[in-house]
This record gives C-alpha cells, sequence and structure tokens, in this order.
C-alpha cells in the first residue's frame, strides 16, 4: 500500500494558473493546480489581497446575532456590489463591539474553489496570505516575492501591494506611527524604504513557503455556505436518523407545547408584518426586511443634520477650492459620515497626489490616505479629510 500524501500548503496565483506556489516534503515547487495535486490531494490555500480584502468594523451595542446581520451593511459605502454578493468571515476585533472582517466576492471563491476541485484538489482550509506572514508585535512584517509585496500590520490586518506602488504605500501608512519594519526579500529584485526602523533577513528564492505561518490561523475562510463538507457521511446518517427518532419522540409527548408554539409564532408573525410594514414606508427600495433595528436607528440619526450639514458644507467648501487647481486629479466617489470627507480620486501620478495631500494640510485639514491602486501611469487612492479642530 502506498504512502499517504501530506497536506500541501499552496500560494493561489490570483491571475495566473503556472505561477501557483506550494511547499512539500521540504521543497518549494511552483507550477499549475494540477501540477500541485500530483504532490497532494488536500490543500490549504492562500490567497492574496486582490481576492480577500480585510478590514474591521464597529457596531452600536446590541447582541451579537443582531450585530452579524447588521455588519455586511455597515460596510456597504465601500462595497463594489450589494452585500449579498460577499462571502463574510467575522473575528472578535480589539475593542469592545469591534469585529475584524474578512470578504470576497462569492462568484470569486466559488470559481477558485472549481478550479480546485477539476484539478482533483480537495481544498480544507483557505486563509488571506498576508495574515500568514509572521510578525513580532508591534513590528510589521513584509514580505517580497515576484513583483508582489505584502504587508502585514497586526494579527487581523494587512494589505498587498503591487513592487512599484509599495514604497509609496508605506510611507502613506507610516504618516502618523513609525513602527519597525522586518523586511524579507524573496524576490531577486532590490527592495528599499525610507524608513527609520528597518530589520532586513536573510532570505533565498525557494524559502518563501517554508516561513508562511498558519500555525494560529485567523479568517478560515472555509465556513458558512462554503463549508467543508464531512467525510463520514455513515456516520452523519447515523445520527441523523437517531436525532430524527429522538425529535419524533419529543413531539408526540410534547403536543400541548407545540400547539401554544403555533399560537406564539402567529403572533409574532404578525408583529413582523407590522414591522416590515414600517421598515418598506422608510426604505421602499429594499427586497426584504434585514436588522430593521440598526438600519431604522441609522436613518433617525440621519435626521439629526443640522451641525452635520453645516460641518459638510463648510469642508466641502474648503476641500473643493483645492482640488479646482489640480487638473490632473479626477473625483470618482464622495462620501461625508461623522466629520470625515472620504474622497476617492484617479491621479495622473504620485506627485500630483504628493501636492495635493501637501495642500489639503496647509489649508488646516487633516489627510488620511489607503488603498493605493497603481493602474498604467495613473494611481488611484482614497483620502478621508478632517478639519483639525474637529
Amino acid at each position: 500500500m502506498g504512502k499517504l500524501k501530506e497536506k500541501i500548503l499552496l500560494l493561489y496565483h490570483p491571475t495566473n494558473d503556472t505561477l501557483h506556489r506550494w511547499f512539500v516534503e521540504g521543497e518549494e515547487k511552483a507550477g499549475s493546480l494540477s501540477d500541485a495535486s500530483s504532490d497532494s490531494e488536500e490543500v490549504v490555500l492562500l490567497l492574496s489581497g486582490l481576492d480577500v480584502v480585510l478590514t474591521s468594523v464597529e457596531l452600536p451595542a446590541t447582541n451579537k446575532t443582531k450585530q452579524l446581520k447588521a455588519l455586511p451593511y455597515a460596510l456597504e459605502e465601500s462595497l463594489l456590489e450589494s452585500p449579498e454578493a460577499y462571502h463574510f468571515c467575522v473575528e472578535p476585533g480589539a475593542k469592545k463591539n469591534e469585529f475584524a472582517v474578512a470578504y470576497i466576492a462569492k462568484k470569486r471563491f466559488a470559481d477558485i474553489l472549481s478550479a480546485c476541485q477539476q484539478a482533483r484538489l480537495t481544498v480544507s482550509a483557505v486563509f488571506p496570505s498576508v495574515l500568514s506572514v509572521p510578525i513580532t508585535s508591534p513590528a510589521w512584517g513584509l514580505y517580497v516575492y515576484d513583483d508582489t509585496v505584502l504587508i502585514r500590520t497586526s494579527n487581523d490586518y494587512g494589505v498587498t501591494s503591487s513592487l512599484e506602488s509599495a514604497s509609496f504605500l508605506i510611507d502613506s501608512m507610516c504618516e502618523t506611527q513609525d513602527p519597525a519594519i522586518d523586511v524579507y526579500n524573496y524576490s531577486q529584485k532590490a527592495f528599499e524604504l525610507n524608513h527609520p526602523e528597518l530589520r532586513y533577513h536573510d532570505c533565498h528564492g525557494d524559502d518563501l513557503m517554508a516561513t508562511f505561518t498558519v500555525e494560529s490561523p485567523r479568517f478560515n475562510l472555509m465556513q458558512g455556505e462554503f463549508s467543508v463538507k464531512s467525510k463520514n457521511s455513515r456516520s452523519i446518517l447515523f445520527w441523523s436518523v437517531s436525532v430524527t427518532t429522538l425529535v419524533a419522540c419529543v413531539v408526540l409527548q410534547l403536543g400541548s407545547l407545540l400547539n401554544q408554539a403555533t399560537e406564539l409564532s402567529s403572533v409574532n408573525q404578525r408583529l413582523e408584518d407590522k414591522i416590515g410594514v414600517i421598515y418598506k414606508q422608510h426604505f421602499p427600495e429594499a427586497r426584504s426586511v434585514v436588522a430593521p433595528t440598526y438600519r431604522l436607528n441609522q436613518k433617525l440619526s440621519a435626521l439629526e443634520v443640522n451641525e452635520s450639514q453645516s460641518g459638510f458644507y463648510v469642508l466641502l467648501a474648503a476641500v473643493g477650492q483645492i482640488f479646482s487647481h489640480q487638473e490632473n486629479i479626477h473625483i470618482q466617489r464622495l462620501h461625508f459620515e461623522s466629520d470625515h470627507l472620504v474622497v476617492g480620486i484617479v491621479a495622473s501620478d504620485f506627485n500630483e497626489v504628493i501636492e495635493l495631500k501637501k495642500r489639503l494640510n496647509e489649508s488646516d485639514l487633516k489627510v488620511e490616505q489607503s488603498n493605493v491602486v497603481k493602474a498604467g501611469s495613473n494611481v488611484t487612492t482614497t483620502l478621508t479629510i478632517t478639519r483639525r479642530d474637529s
């Protein structure tokens, strides 16, 4: 009888099926999913930041079930599609009522799992690759391989960048802090940063996969509708029959309680119908009633706009005057909430963004930058702008 093949760790390439990497029996390999299946039938996948987005959200204090129902809608402004199009994985955050979140488009995730299945690979777990970069908090961990840079800043957060954009992105992330950064360069290209505390580690290109760690993994995306189906089907069938028999006996013994439950269910349904009528009056575009307490409270809060609108117009006037002098910068989206003006922009190059931030800071405004992506000659990024006295 042949030796059983061990489970392998596979770094999934988001755009090229011939550039996946995996580690097996002390050796790093690269190739297609079909190539990987010759080494093992079971894999743990690591997905890049191009597929999995990491973020955090703070929700109003209530029971956890209601918070989890409301969570996708709290992120709705940052999603490209409706919340129903995404698969969310949630972990407790660092603060009370805060949640760390990883999410991926359901269709994209299903396509990845289908590709593995077609290559005869069984996926047992899926993690964001950036959270497999080892860190010693509060220091950051930074991996460089091929043309990709993984930047892990905490147990629950990290970003993926191209090699070309990494230095600019890290400078933006370090505007309010100067953490030590452990740099592991597994590429054959030079990588340098202008940062006060860098700790470079000796690396060899073929050792990348051996250094990823999933000993204490966070955000296993194989849950909910994507959870791994058990192989012990016979055992499941046995227990299903046993439980069904037990439930039937309980139902026969508790007929009177069932009648009472039916009456209570009828009352509850009438209440839900009334809530639904009120909900539809305030959200006529909604297709279903989701987290009504949270969303109605949001709308009530939105009615208290006198002070908020005043802050919005003052901030918009200051920002608009500066943007009018930046001919090579175009606004993609604009959102105002809690005295913060969030502006998504497209600039012709990095220098245009730097000049814009300089002009905003000189106008007594605070600017935070995130989500930097360079596509061709253009730079896409997000600025969060507030008044210094807010």
